[in-house]
């Protein structure tokens, strides 16, 4: 997830992630990540304006990840072959803040800052939940064209989808769980695919 080229900040942004996640933004100090991250406070501030400017940077970087999988190309040649292994695959995307332990770390900060927040608050309403809808319906109006799913509100057949995925990954957060779980998160999601096919796909 943190990857700009620059491997002192790369370090002082997974650190600050990791303390962020760890104690709250409020109750980290500039202090901490230099010390966690092996600088001096001098290097920490020759790269970023101070601790906030840290957050703005890990706020950016996920913005932009994120926009680049929600966003991604809708693969027509996958869809037509197997529609419900498509929907699988779509669900994996979504399933990323279980399945990668940064992504939970940051869930978890912009979660705690989100009503302190304003760019937290946006990452969360627009970033994640908005974008992903929209995806979301841009493919169920797509199958519902292709007759591989009967015809139903493209929004509503997308909040039902979304729903308990975003669910599995905020009980991932608050559960503090680990990769140990992961089979268990595997057959949540398998299962919810396949409740979600049966009901959707047509005769």
């Amino acid at each position: 997830m943190i990857d700009d080229g620059n491997p002192t900040k790369k370090i002082i942004m997974e650190t600050s992630l990791r303390l962020f996640s760890k104690n709250g933004y409020s109750a980290t100090s500039v202090r901490q990540i230099s010390r966690e991250a092996g600088f001096r406070e001098s290097v920490i501030y020759n790269h970023f304006a101070g601790k906030y400017d840290i957050l703005k940077n890990l706020y950016v970087i996920e913005i932009a990840s994120i926009r680049k999988i929600f966003l991604k190309d809708i693969n027509i040649k996958q869809m037509k072959s197997n529609p419900k292994e498509f929907l699988r695959s779509i669900a994996d995307k979504i399933m990323i803040y279980s399945n990668d332990e940064n992504r939970a770390k940051f869930l978890k900060i912009i979660m705690m800052e989100m009503f302190r927040d304003s760019s937290a608050k946006e990452l969360i309403q627009k970033d994640i939940f908005e974008n992903g809808k929209s995806m979301l319906k841009n493919i169920f109006s797509q199958m519902i064209r292709e007759g591989f799913i009967k015809e139903k509100d493209p929004f509503i057949l997308a909040n039902e989808f979304l729903g308990p995925l975003m669910f599995f990954n905020l009980n991932h957060l608050l559960s503090n769980a680990s990769d140990k779980n992961s089979e268990y998160r595997y057959y949540l999601v398998k299962a919810h695919i396949d409740f979600f096919w049966e009901n959707v796909k047509t005769d």
